[in-house]
């Protein structure tokens, strides 16, 4: 069974709110014991402080809030919590969520905190409350349901639904040792106005906010859909950039796409893919580092060897990292290519 710890502002969410969205459902959830729940002193402490606040007050007041925490505390898997919580995520505060994950070796965190889901830590898993659920649905029916990823409307107002299964995984270890799987194999499916349609290829245009959107090849033509801006949508695009933007067990494909002589340095125009997403990394170097590459021969480096240089540059590296690198030019500065 899933064992989960879950951010305060969830339970917050799910006391005030709609009971059939997201934190809501969680909650429900929780007590079908579909999930076990993690807790900590900080984390109900935590709880308990907000929902006393007074804008609170018509949901929490007759005790109702302090039965609330009580019920949760009360049939949940209890841990210390650690005395000083390592810097990991933008918000110190939330510091001890991902310490508390560390120490009770659970499974994920779950947050609608954007300094948390944004967080992109490779040893865990940070889920929106609606994938959760959907990964708790999943674990419930066995590992051969469909996840639906994407709700869209495209430019001619038919309605796009995307799914998927996870069919292999690969291993991978990262430069601390950290070992986790990556969803190596996907099989895509769809529905346009409800009809089943055949994917070949998914691309996709995402931003912050409204406006994300996908390009879908399928057998029915090509079609680009603008997903919906409510809660389940903004779920459904977070795991649709998690499969897009999966890293390979091997490391990045890359591959020199251009060169040129400018000023007193070469500059390699190099493209980093994994074959769904890509972008292009410019390399730059002295002559006289490019010449004691291959001693003897002339420069620059045969693009080989620069592209291989530059998959090992970005081994270890996640998508948002590869991203910011595309943003400025890297220079190297000495040494010899890794091989």
């Amino acid at each position: 069974m899933i064992r989960a710890v879950v951010d305060p502002s969830v339970f917050v969410s799910a006391f005030i709110g709609n009971p059939d969205a997201g934190p809501g459902r969680l909650v429900a959830a929780w007590r079908d014991r579909l999930f076990v729940l993690v807790v900590s002193p900080l984390l109900l402490a935590e709880l308990a402080e907000v929902l006393a606040r007074p804008k609170f007050e018509r949901w929490a007041s007759d005790g109702r809030a302090e039965a609330y925490v009580a019920a949760l505390a009360a049939r949940s898997e209890h841990h210390s919590d650690p005395d000083e919580p390592p810097s990991v995520v933008r918000d110190p505060k939330d510091d001890y969520l991902i310490a508390l994950m560390h120490a009770a070796d659970a499974d994920l965190l779950v947050s609608l905190d954007n300094d948390l889901l944004d967080a992109h830590l490779d040893d865990i898993d940070i889920l929106h409350p609606a994938i959760f659920l959907a990964r708790v649905d999943q674990a419930e029916r066995g590992p051969g349901k469909a996840e639906q990823f994407f709700t869209g409307e495209t430019q001619a107002g038919r309605e796009l639904r995307l799914f998927y299964k996870h069919t292999a995984y690969d291993t991978f270890t990262d430069e601390t040792g950290q070992v986790f799987d990556n969803p190596a194999e996907t099989e895509i499916t769809g529905t346009l106005d409800g009809a089943s349609i055949e994917v070949f290829g998914v691309t996709q245009s995402m931003s912050k906010g409204e406006g994300d959107s996908v390009t879908v090849r399928t057998d029915q033509g090509t079609f680009t859909a603008v997903a919906g801006d409510d809660v389940e949508a903004g779920a459904h695009r977070a795991a649709l950039r998690r499969y897009m933007e999966w890293r390979p067990s091997r490391g990045w494909d890359t591959e020199v796409e251009g060169s040129a002589f400018e000023g007193d340095e070469w500059r390699f125009t190099v493209l980093v893919t994994n074959g769904r997403v890509s972008e292009h990394v410019e390399i730059r170097m002295s002559d006289e580092l490019a010449q004691s590459w291959v001693p003897g021969r002339p420069t620059p480096p045969p693009d080989e060897m620069v592209a291989e240089h530059v998959a090992a540059m970005f081994r270890g590296a996640t998508w948002t990292k590869v991203q910011e690198a595309s943003q400025h030019p890297t220079t190297l500065i000495w040494g010899q290519p890794r091989r």
